[in-house]
């Protein structure tokens, strides 16, 4: 293998102070704060110094308006794989809507869920933001500026379920919090930046 297609394999990690990503080896490691080549100077000069960390304060936080198109983008890219999903359904004889049995509906209902949660999975760590994020210039990270993982992408949907049960006011939390965090966001440690 190359050695472009070995760092696109590699972890990734994004720089604590400028917020841009890079394979994890290429980031220095100061406690649970990684920094790139390009900011470590004047990191590690505050340091010396003492003056704390500019790696909370140099993100621009994802406000709510901004974040519900996000919203809105990444339900239409869904909603369309699930009807392209439904079609095949249809086609291949599985579902009929009028003579359906109930673990018919049942079965597409849980594909459906799984694929969604797998596109939340894949998109938050490989790409740092759903596509609708993306399009929006909007990442996730962890409060210290690195990468979500698997395990906190699954944490995520499920809370965010959670934010939807409560008449969506987990979502509105985000417009009165300094950091612009909803409730899943709070109960997983993320934070949405833009990018």
């Amino acid at each position: 293998m190359g050695t472009g297609v070995m760092e696109q394999l590699s972890p990734r990690q994004f720089c604590s102070e400028c917020g841009r990503d890079f394979p994890v080896q290429d980031l220095a490691r100061f406690g649970n704060i990684a920094v790139c080549a390009d900011c470590k100077p004047g990191y590690v000069q505050r340091m010396r110094e003492g003056v704390p960390s500019a790696a909370r304060s140099a993100h621009v936080y994802g406000g709510f308006w901004i974040r519900f198109a996000a919203i809105i983008l990444d339900g239409i890219i869904l909603n369309v794989i699930f009807a392209i999903l439904a079609g095949i359904a249809y086609l291949a004889g599985f579902f009929r809507p009028a003579t359906s049995a109930g673990w018919q509906l049942g079965a597409i209902y849980l594909v459906l869920f799984g694929v969604s949660l797998a596109y939340d999975i894949y998109f938050l760590t490989q790409k740092g933001a759903t596509p609708g994020k993306m399009a929006m210039g909007l990442k996730v990270i962890t409060a210290n500026g690195g990468p979500i993982t698997a395990g906190r992408a699954i944490g995520r949907y499920f809370a965010r379920l959670v934010s939807q049960i409560i008449l969506y006011i987990g979502f509105i939390m985000a417009g009165f919090d300094d950091e612009k965090r909803a409730l899943h966001d709070r109960l997983c440690d993320t934070r949405v930046i833009r990018n």
